[in-house]
């Protein structure tokens, strides 16, 4: 018809449709599981030698928000250590992964890589912390 304006509005498609039920609780509980084992150093060891990470990385576009947060804690704790930020930024990890953190935050301080994880030579100052820790 003439003198007729429509407009077309794009949206933006989300990747994949909805797993079922069953496959989502499988994938969650996976996560789950991993996420416990990443408190164990030997563990994260494992992941990132075994190219773990990419797959991690994919879970964040998960629409189940468990699923989510424990890809988000393994890739955290997979973080603490400096070096995996490598192993991080080639899987595309977002941001608030790669980001150095902090000494305090790391499992080994960067300086710390040939003496063992926790010892007296680590004297950090916890007096910002509060009285309780001083």
């Amino acid at each position: 018809k003439k003198g007729t304006t429509t407009s077309k509005v794009k949206t933006k498609k989300k990747k994949g449709g909805a797993l079922p039920p069953a496959l989502d609780l499988a994938i969650q509980n996976a996560a789950g599981a991993l996420h416990h084992l990443s408190f164990l150093e030997s563990t994260i060891r494992i992941m990132v030698d075994s190219n773990c990470i990419h797959a991690l990385v994919g879970l964040l576009e998960s629409r189940n928000v468990e699923t989510f947060k424990h890809a988000t804690g393994v890739l955290y704790n997979i973080a603490l250590d400096p070096d995996n930020y490598t192993e991080l930024c080639v899987s595309k990890a977002p941001p608030y992964l790669t980001r150095p953190l902090h000494a305090r935050c790391l499992i080994r301080r960067i300086d710390d890589r040939d003496q063992p994880e926790w010892g007296p030579q680590m004297d950090y100052d916890l007096s910002s912390l509060g009285s309780q820790f001083a």
